[in-house]
């Protein structure tokens, strides 16, 4: 859960090169259960985040974007609803997980 740092192509990589995986080239690559926190305010880290979600099958991720900045959801500024949907994020994740085994 949280922000993600841009995943690159390990072949290219091993060769010396950089190359950013992307949905219109590369598909969806990951394809076990994933739960995805950002805030809208993320400027850094946020662009990041949204890439690597594209980049989980859309079938078994749970994507919930807030407010904030780059900070997990709390009782405070955000309020509970923030809370209970990053809470359900991480539950769809998780249930996800337990009916695939």
């Amino acid at each position: 859960m949280g922000c993600g740092y841009p995943i690159v192509d390990y072949n290219a990589l091993c060769q010396g090169k950089v190359r950013e995986l992307s949905l219109d080239t590369d598909g969806e690559l990951i394809g076990v259960p994933t739960a995805h926190v950002w805030g809208e305010r993320d400027d850094k880290w946020g662009p990041a985040a949204a890439q690597l979600a594209k980049l989980c099958r859309s079938s078994c991720k749970s994507v919930y974007q807030h407010q904030g900045g780059h900070e997990v959801p709390g009782s405070g500024a955000m309020g509970r609803e923030a809370v209970a949907r990053t809470v359900n994020v991480m539950r769809r994740a998780i249930e996800t997980a337990t009916t695939l085994q």
